[in-house]
């Protein structure tokens, strides 16, 4: 693993374009192959940084078809962790996201066809101990009828690194189903 030293989250957002964002964090296309995760400088994700690098040291190098694991972390000249870097999806055809495949024109059978491939990308994760949590549909990126890529992999849980985002309808079911808070 290879860590990547940036001047700074400033020059990231000032010399590559966005191409997403989320309550933790934006996304910059950093070249023709890769893509920067800068997180935002707010407290809430500021305080929950260590356990995200942590976790990430983890992800690095995992290999799941489908989807977009981090390559590299990324420091300031500081020292600081800043983000990550992971592939850059350039579809040739995009979809969409997960949202689009229910309204689309797309057949019952290809609709069918894009949510087993979800299903076993999910299957094959859990089965390797590392757990989908937050199943926002914007993380799911359909590239076609037969390629999905799940992205947003620094939320995943993996051994006792758990998620930093429990969309509600996830963390209400599993608390009445375990008692379990802390996952």
């Amino acid at each position: 693993m290879a860590n990547l030293v940036v001047e700074s989250k400033e020059l990231i957002r000032k010399n590559y374009p966005k191409i997403g964002y989320g309550s933790e964090a934006e996304v910059f296309a950093f070249n023709g192959r890769t893509a920067i995760k800068v997180f935002l400088d707010e407290e809430k994700v500021q305080a929950n940084l260590e356990n995200k690098l942590n976790k990430l040291r983890i992800l690095i190098g995992n290999s799941i078809n489908g989807v977009v694991f981090p390559i590299d972390l990324v420091f300031d000249e500081f020292g600081a962790f800043i983000g990550y870097t992971m592939d850059l999806i350039t579809p040739k055809e995009p979809i969409s996201d997960l949202r689009y495949v229910g309204r689309s024109k797309l057949s019952l059978a290809e609709k069918i066809e894009i949510y087993l491939r979800i299903e076993e990308i999910v299957f094959i994760l859990h089965k390797t101990g590392i757990f989908l949590v937050d199943t926002n549909p914007l993380n799911f990126l359909i590239l076609s009828t037969t390629e999905v890529a799940l992205i947003d992999t620094d939320n995943f849980s993996i051994g006792n690194f758990k998620s930093d985002i429990l969309p509600e309808s996830y963390a209400q079911t599993y608390i009445k189903s375990t008692g379990d808070i802390t996952l």
